[in-house]
């Protein structure tokens, strides 16, 4: 349950977890490039989860993908911003 409040909680309060903020990651919505709110924090983390469960795939499809998004990203309609 901590896992899941630490993920969720800062995804959509601050936009990033304290590792993503080291790099200067952020995560937003893909349509507007908005913060992203509870509701597509949850899908997102979901999205990860169902990406880890089939060994990696959905992660690791970042490096294939024109978006560069994972299988939690386009489960939850988001990206990943640097800067």
């Amino acid at each position: 349950m901590i896992g899941i409040a630490y993920f969720i909680g800062l995804w959509s309060f601050w936009g990033a977890t304290f590792g993503q903020r080291i790099f200067k990651l952020r995560i937003v919505d893909a349509n507007t490039m908005q913060p992203i709110g509870v509701g597509k924090a949850v899908l997102r983390y979901i999205g990860l989860f169902v990406a880890f469960l089939v060994c990696f795939v959905g992660v690791i499809w970042v490096a294939f993908d024109a978006r560069k998004q994972g299988w939690q990203d386009k489960i939850a309609g988001t990206l990943v911003l640097q800067g």
